[in-house]
Protein backbone atom coordinates (compact mmCIF):
# COMPACT_ATOMS: atom_id res chain seq x y z
CA UNK A 1 0.00 0.00 0.00
CA UNK A 2 1.06 3.39 -0.79
CA UNK A 3 1.04 6.36 0.98
CA UNK A 4 -2.35 7.91 -0.92
CA UNK A 5 -3.87 4.44 -0.43
CA UNK A 6 -3.71 4.81 3.44
CA UNK A 7 -4.81 8.71 3.76
CA UNK A 8 -8.06 9.31 4.96
CA UNK A 9 -10.57 11.92 4.26
CA UNK A 10 -10.38 14.93 6.51
CA UNK A 11 -14.50 14.08 6.90
CA UNK A 12 -14.09 10.97 8.16
CA UNK A 13 -11.50 12.11 10.75
CA UNK A 14 -14.00 14.83 11.58
CA UNK A 15 -16.49 12.05 11.53
CA UNK A 16 -14.24 10.03 14.24
CA UNK A 17 -13.62 12.93 16.46
CA UNK A 18 -17.20 14.10 16.76
CA UNK A 19 -18.22 10.51 17.85
CA UNK A 20 -15.19 10.50 20.29
CA UNK A 21 -16.48 14.35 21.65
CA UNK A 22 -19.96 12.88 21.75
CA UNK A 23 -18.74 9.54 23.55
CA UNK A 24 -17.07 11.66 26.09
CA UNK A 25 -19.76 13.93 26.91
CA UNK A 26 -22.67 11.42 27.30
CA UNK A 27 -19.47 9.53 29.41
CA UNK A 28 -19.11 12.79 32.06
CA UNK A 29 -23.04 13.31 32.11
CA UNK A 30 -23.56 9.67 33.02
CA UNK A 31 -21.03 10.39 36.16
CA UNK A 32 -22.95 13.21 36.84
CA UNK A 33 -25.98 11.42 36.77
CA UNK A 34 -24.61 9.18 39.46
CA UNK A 35 -24.22 11.70 41.86
CA UNK A 36 -27.48 12.60 43.93
CA UNK A 37 -27.21 8.87 44.83
CA UNK A 38 -23.43 9.05 46.34
CA UNK A 39 -24.78 12.04 48.02
CA UNK A 40 -27.93 10.47 49.04
CA UNK A 41 -26.04 7.47 50.94
CA UNK A 42 -23.68 9.90 53.08
CA UNK A 43 -27.16 11.13 54.85
CA UNK A 44 -28.56 9.74 57.88
CA UNK A 45 -32.16 8.79 57.05
CA UNK A 46 -34.87 8.84 60.09
CA UNK A 47 -36.79 5.81 60.95
CA UNK A 48 -39.83 5.02 59.87
CA UNK A 49 -42.89 7.11 61.28
CA UNK A 50 -45.52 5.26 63.81
CA UNK A 51 -48.75 3.84 61.86
CA UNK A 52 -51.59 6.38 61.18
CA UNK A 53 -53.82 7.62 63.63
CA UNK A 54 -55.46 10.45 62.59
CA UNK A 55 -55.98 12.71 60.09
CA UNK A 56 -52.44 15.26 60.99
CA UNK A 57 -50.34 11.38 60.20
CA UNK A 58 -51.88 11.61 56.62
CA UNK A 59 -51.15 14.88 56.32
CA UNK A 60 -47.75 14.23 57.44
CA UNK A 61 -47.45 11.62 54.54
CA UNK A 62 -49.24 13.70 51.51
CA UNK A 63 -46.09 16.33 52.84
CA UNK A 64 -43.92 13.79 52.38
CA UNK A 65 -44.72 12.67 48.99
CA UNK A 66 -45.37 15.92 47.90
CA UNK A 67 -41.78 17.61 48.56
CA UNK A 68 -40.61 13.81 46.91
CA UNK A 69 -42.45 15.00 44.07
CA UNK A 70 -41.30 18.35 44.19
CA UNK A 71 -37.68 17.94 44.30
CA UNK A 72 -37.87 15.10 41.58
CA UNK A 73 -39.63 17.27 39.83
CA UNK A 74 -37.58 20.57 39.95
CA UNK A 75 -34.47 18.00 39.25
CA UNK A 76 -35.67 16.89 36.37
CA UNK A 77 -36.93 20.25 34.21
CA UNK A 78 -33.49 21.61 35.41
CA UNK A 79 -31.98 18.33 33.86
CA UNK A 80 -34.10 18.62 30.41
CA UNK A 81 -33.61 22.60 30.36
CA UNK A 82 -30.11 21.69 30.11
CA UNK A 83 -30.93 19.45 27.67
CA UNK A 84 -32.83 21.45 25.25
CA UNK A 85 -30.06 23.77 25.80
CA UNK A 86 -27.80 21.65 24.73
CA UNK A 87 -29.90 20.65 21.49
CA UNK A 88 -30.03 23.95 20.62
CA UNK A 89 -26.10 24.32 20.64
CA UNK A 90 -25.68 21.45 18.89
CA UNK A 91 -28.38 22.34 16.30
CA UNK A 92 -26.24 24.50 13.86
CA UNK A 93 -28.67 26.84 12.59
CA UNK A 94 -30.56 23.38 11.47
CA UNK A 95 -34.65 23.99 11.65
CA UNK A 96 -35.79 20.33 12.71
CA UNK A 97 -32.72 20.48 15.70
CA UNK A 98 -34.01 23.96 16.44
CA UNK A 99 -37.47 22.63 16.44
CA UNK A 100 -36.88 19.59 18.37
CA UNK A 101 -35.11 21.98 21.34
CA UNK A 102 -37.73 24.63 21.44
CA UNK A 103 -40.13 22.14 22.36
CA UNK A 104 -37.96 19.90 24.78
CA UNK A 105 -37.61 23.52 26.44
CA UNK A 106 -41.25 24.05 26.21
CA UNK A 107 -41.41 20.95 28.38
CA UNK A 108 -39.16 21.20 30.61
CA UNK A 109 -40.77 24.83 31.71
CA UNK A 110 -44.25 22.90 31.64
CA UNK A 111 -42.64 20.36 34.30
CA UNK A 112 -41.68 23.37 36.59
CA UNK A 113 -44.73 24.70 36.35
CA UNK A 114 -46.27 21.02 37.39
CA UNK A 115 -43.99 21.21 40.25
CA UNK A 116 -44.51 24.32 41.95
CA UNK A 117 -48.35 23.60 41.44
CA UNK A 118 -47.68 20.43 43.07
CA UNK A 119 -45.94 22.23 46.06
CA UNK A 120 -49.13 24.49 46.14
CA UNK A 121 -51.38 21.60 46.31
CA UNK A 122 -49.86 19.90 49.55
CA UNK A 123 -50.27 23.17 51.61
CA UNK A 124 -53.51 23.87 50.24
CA UNK A 125 -54.78 20.54 51.00
CA UNK A 126 -52.63 20.18 54.66
CA UNK A 127 -54.86 23.72 55.18
CA UNK A 128 -58.41 22.14 53.79
CA UNK A 129 -57.83 19.06 56.11
CA UNK A 130 -56.92 20.62 59.36
CA UNK A 131 -59.26 23.36 59.39
CA UNK A 132 -60.74 23.11 62.58
CA UNK A 133 -64.78 23.61 62.24
CA UNK A 134 -66.49 26.19 63.72
CA UNK A 135 -68.15 25.94 66.74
Amino acid sequence: MTFYEKRVSLKEIKGRSLKRQMWRIKYHLSKLAVLPAVALAATDFEEPPAPVTGPSDIVDIIETVAGWMFGILIALAVVFLLYAAFLYLMSAGDQTKTAKAKNVLIYAIWALVIAVLAGGVAVFVKDFLLKQPRS
